[in-house]
This record gives structure tokens, C-alpha cells and sequence, in this order.
């Protein structure tokens, strides 16, 4: 194989790693600003989490469901 040959294939290589590394960035990057807009920031609150009442309205289990540890660990410390 001919250097040249060689770093044909070296640069694509490396532009083939960049391309999967900034893809899966891209797309991370819109989900996160998609999610942080359409369920938190915009006027109706879907998911209402900005909100501290709403937490403060959840009954105890309902805040157990949410944000509980699992079972198993808690047993473990007991």
C-alpha cells in the first residue's frame, strides 16, 4: 500500500469516528433541548415539574412511586 493510499484511509477513518461521535452529540443535544422545552419551559407545563406545589400537593405515595428508592437496598441498610 502507497502512503498515499494509506492516508486516504487513515483520514477517512477519522472522519468516520468524528461523524459517529457528532452525530450521536447532535441528536443528544436536540432531544435534551426538545424535552427541556415541550415538557418544562413551555406556557403549559405539560409535565408541570417546575412547579413546587405541585409536589408539595402529592400525596406520600405518590411521591414513594416517583422518587422511592427500590425495595431491595432499603432492606439491605434495615
Amino acid at each position: 500500500m502507497s502512503n498515499t493510499q494509506q492516508t486516504v484511509r487513515y483520514t477517512h477513518d477519522i472522519l468516520a469516528a468524528y461523524y459517529a461521535v457528532a452525530s450521536k452529540w447532535f441528536v443528544d443535544n436536540i432531544c435534551m433541548q426538545v424535552t427541556g422545552y415541550y415538557l418544562l419551559t413551555r406556557p403549559p407545563k405539560p409535565l408541570r415539574l417546575s412547579s413546587s406545589q405541585f409536589v408539595v400537593d402529592l400525596a406520600e405515595d405518590q411521591l414513594v412511586y416517583i422518587a422511592g428508592e427500590n425495595v431491595a437496598p432499603s432492606r439491605r441498610r434495615a
